[in-house]
């Protein structure tokens, strides 16, 4: 899914009682640009040297395409208020995404005691 597309369903997943984090590879002045350009109040947590991204799963060893760098792949994570991971997305590439409708559903669907 895309950055655009989450802002344009943000009541959703504030309905859902979830909080968006999201996880980038920019740096933070780089993130903070696109939170701002978006006009969003999501919370982007920097992972510049891929460690999250490596240690949850989500690293596309040599996936770039041109570069054939290591990137994170677009994953989604829902984990409940005590950390526990509750539903996982982990494509194989870079290229796909997540269905946004299944994950508002999935959030929608988790026990009241998970969410914040």
């Amino acid at each position: 899914m895309e950055l655009a597309q989450l802002q344009r369903r943000a009541s959703d997943f504030e309905e859902a009682g979830v909080e968006v984090l999201l996880v980038s590879a920019d740096r933070p002045e780089e993130s903070e640009k696109v939170r701002r350009k978006l006009g969003t109040e999501f919370r982007f947590l920097c992972d510049v040297e891929a460690r999250a991204a490596e240690r949850v799963g989500l690293l596309h060893l040599k996936g770039h395409p041109l570069e054939k760098r290591d990137i994170a792949t677009p994953g989604v994570i829902l984990a409940d208020v005590d950390g526990i991971v509750r539903w996982v997305f982990k494509p194989r590439n870079y290229r796909m995404r997540a269905d946004l409708n299944t994950v508002i559903e999935i959030a929608r669907s988790l026990p009241e005691s998970a969410k914040v």
